[in-house]
C-alpha cells in the first residue's frame, strides 16, 4: 500500500433504487479468472464539499471482484466485513470497467482514463446502498455475496502522500486553501453564511476584505479559464464556482492568526447554492 497514514470509511449512507448489472470484463493474470465488476446507472451528486468515502481498492481473495477496504486511524486496512462496514463490494458507474495490468487491475472510465488501480488508496463520492440492488446473488463471486455495497460515483481521487493543504495557482500569487482527506466522518456544521466570493491581495475571502477565508473540501483545486476568471474546481475537474458568485454554505468560522491568508477563515465547507449574474447556477 502506497500511504499507511491514509483514510479509512467516510461515506454517506442513501436509500436508494438502483439497477445494477453485472459483466465479467477482465481477467485476471492468477489463472485467468473472471473479474466480476458491478456497474450502476443511478445518477450521484458532483462534488461540492459532501461527505465521502475514502480507503483501499483491492482483489477479493477469489481475485474475482472488486473490494474497498476501510482503513483505522492507525493505517492498519480493516478485512473482516461488519455492520458498520469495513469492507465493501465496488459498484461502479456504467462505462467503467477493469483491465488487468503487470501489478494488479486499472479501473477504466467512459472516457477511457485510468481512474485507480489496486492498491490505490482512493477517495470517492457515493453512497452505500442500503436497499438491495436488483442482482441475482448467483452472479456475484462467493467471497463478495454477503459484503456491504458502495455506489461509486464519478469523483475518484488517488490519495498520496503528497496531498498538499495550500497550493498556489500557476502563474498567479494567489493562494489556495484546503482540506486534506480526512480520517473518519466528516461532520459538517450547522452554521450557515451567504456571501460574494471575491479575490482581495492574494486569497479568496467570503463577502469582502475583511471576510472569511474558505477553507476548499478535500481534493478541490483553483483553475485560470482562457478568459482570466479564477474558478474552483472539484477532485473530477468540475467547475464549482468563481470569483463573483454568490455563494451558500454550511460551516464554521475559525480565527488563524498565521500563514498567507491570516485572518477569520471558513472551515468544514459545504456549498448549498450558488448563484452567478442573478440566476441560480445550482442549488442542493
Amino acid at each position: 500500500m502506497r500511504n499507511k497514514g491514509s483514510t479509512r470509511s467516510i461515506g454517506l449512507v442513501g436509500l436508494v433504487t438502483v439497477l445494477v448489472a453485472l459483466s465479467a470484463v477482465a481477467a485476471c493474470q492468477d489463472g485467468g479468472r473472471q473479474l466480476a465488476v458491478l456497474v450502476h446507472d443511478e445518477p450521484v451528486a458532483i462534488d461540492r464539499g459532501h461527505q465521502y468515502w475514502a480507503g483501499l481498492l483491492t482483489l477479493s481473495k477469489s481475485g474475482e471482484c472488486l473490494q474497498l477496504r476501510d482503513i483505522n486511524a492507525d493505517g492498519q486496512v480493516q478485512t473482516i466485513p461488519s455492520t458498520r462496514g469495513g469492507v465493501f463490494l465496488a459498484v461502479w458507474p456504467r462505462g467503467h470497467r477493469a483491465e488487468s495490468n503487470d501489478s494488479g487491475v486499472s479501473i477504466i472510465d467512459y472516457a477511457g482514463r485510468i481512474v485507480a488501480n489496486t492498491g490505490d488508496v482512493i477517495r470517492v463520492g457515493g453512497y452505500i446502498l442500503t436497499d438491495k440492488p436488483v442482482v441475482s446473488r448467483e452472479e456475484i463471486p462467493d467471497d463478495c455475496r454477503l459484503l456491504p455495497k458502495k455506489l461509486v460515483g464519478q469523483d475518484v481521487t488517488v490519495i498520496t502522500d503528497g496531498e498538499a493543504r495550500t497550493l498556489q495557482l500557476p502563474g498567479s500569487s494567489l493562494y489556495f486553501l484546503r482540506e486534506l482527506t480526512r480520517l473518519g466522518t466528516k461532520v459538517f456544521r450547522m452554521v450557515g453564511l451567504e456571501a460574494r466570493l471575491e479575490l482581495h491581495g492574494d486569497c479568496l475571502r467570503l463577502g469582502g476584505e475583511n471576510g472569511p477565508v474558505p477553507i476548499w473540501p478535500a481534493g478541490f483545486t483553483p483553475y485560470m479559464s482562457e478568459g482570466g476568471m479564477v474558478e474552483v474546481r472539484n477532485s473530477a475537474g468540475v467547475t464549482i464556482t468563481r470569483i463573483g458568485d454568490w455563494l451558500e454554505l454550511m460551516g464554521a468560522e475559525k480565527q488563524v492568526d498565521s500563514g498567507p491568508c491570516s485572518g477569520p477563515h471558513w472551515v468544514d465547507s459545504l456549498i448549498t447554492k450558488v448563484t452567478r449574474g442573478g440566476a441560480v447556477v445550482w442549488e442542493r
